[in-house]
């Protein structure tokens, strides 16, 4: 199985840091007809109220070589009561991959939430291309 890499950093440092996803699991609903990796990993030792960037690089097995993603943005919660005692989530489940997806993601993140949880199929949509 190959592993994958997340490459993060506080945005206001240059201190890069780096955890191996090293584990993964196969993936293949009954119904579909396209097979997966699913990776999962734990960031530890964030700071609090922290903008954090970070980049994926992972093996692209119908390339055949590396790739690294974009790079992307999470921002950590605050530990002031007073700056959590107003904040918004956001919710979903089973957005697949599909033409609005994205759309729907610019929206959510026009809405700034602290946290967004998705249930069910995000990144193994019952084998639609990516």
């Amino acid at each position: 199985m190959c592993n994958a890499t997340i490459n993060y950093w506080a945005r206001d440092s240059n201190l890069q840091n780096n955890v191996t996803i090293a584990q993964n699991v196969y993936y293949k609903a009954p119904e579909a007809k396209a097979e997966r990796l699913v990776y999962s990993t734990k960031i530890s030792g964030l700071d609090p109220d922290t903008l954090y960037d970070f980049e994926i690089s992972y093996f692209d097995i119908r390339a055949n070589n590396q790739k690294l993603s974009s790079t992307k943005s999470f921002r950590t919660f605050p530990n002031d009561p007073e700056e959590v005692s107003n904040f918004s989530v956001a919710f979903g489940g089973d957005i697949g991959n599909l033409n609005d997806t994205l759309a729907m993601h610019e929206v959510v993140a026009t809405r700034n939430p602290y946290a967004v949880f998705v249930g069910g199929d995000l990144a193994h949509d019952r084998g639609f291309q990516e």
